[in-house]
């Protein structure tokens, strides 16, 4: 949140300069409270905390003497929050499953079942880059989310992932 404040207020855009107002600290109370509450929830309430907080930071930011405004709400976030949970839960039990078959074919004559935990672990390890490169499905759907319920007074904005890909700058005018 400070750190929002703190570039808005250096940002300039024609004499027209950023602010914030509200309390850090009471942004710091919630997110705090949003958090503990995800972890309560095992993350089922992560797109409620994601739309909480998007909507404490984008209401609370000025440019100029017009505020930015936003309407998003939680629900629509859910569907690509639920496509990025369960491919995650498949990819560790999977992981799990697969570590305990492979430790089980190795170390089943010799008794030793720490060998077989050590092998689901290790696999389970190996989870984690491909589970950060799946959470990208949701950081992204966030990104568009946010862009797509934004306002600052009659402006709307938009975030695409192809146009910006494909993106050309417009042919000079003459004057």
């Amino acid at each position: 949140y400070q750190a929002l404040r703190y570039r808005l207020s250096r940002s300039r855009w024609n004499g027209i300069r950023g602010n914030m107002d509200g309390s850090a600290s009471n942004y710091a109370v919630a997110g705090s409270g949003y958090t503990l509450l995800t972890f309560l929830s095992l993350f089922i309430c992560l797109p409620l905390e994601t739309a909480r907080l998007a909507a404490r930071r984008c209401n609370s930011s000025l440019f100029g003497s017009r505020r930015f405004r936003f309407s998003g709400a939680s629900g629509q976030l859910y569907a690509s929050w639920l496509q990025s949970y369960i491919l995650l839960a498949l990819l560790l039990a999977g992981a799990g499953f697969l570590g305990y078959v492979l430790g089980l074919s190795a170390y089943a004559d010799s008794g030793d079942y720490e060998d077989v935990a050590a092998v689901v672990f290790l696999l389970l390890l190996a989870c984690i880059p491909l589970a950060g490169i799946m959470s990208v499905i949701y950081r992204a759907a966030v990104v568009r989310w946010l862009f797509a319920n934004l306002t600052y007074g009659k402006m709307r904005f938009d975030a695409r992932s192809f146009p910006c890909l494909f993106y050309t700058s417009p042919a000079p005018r003459d004057f």
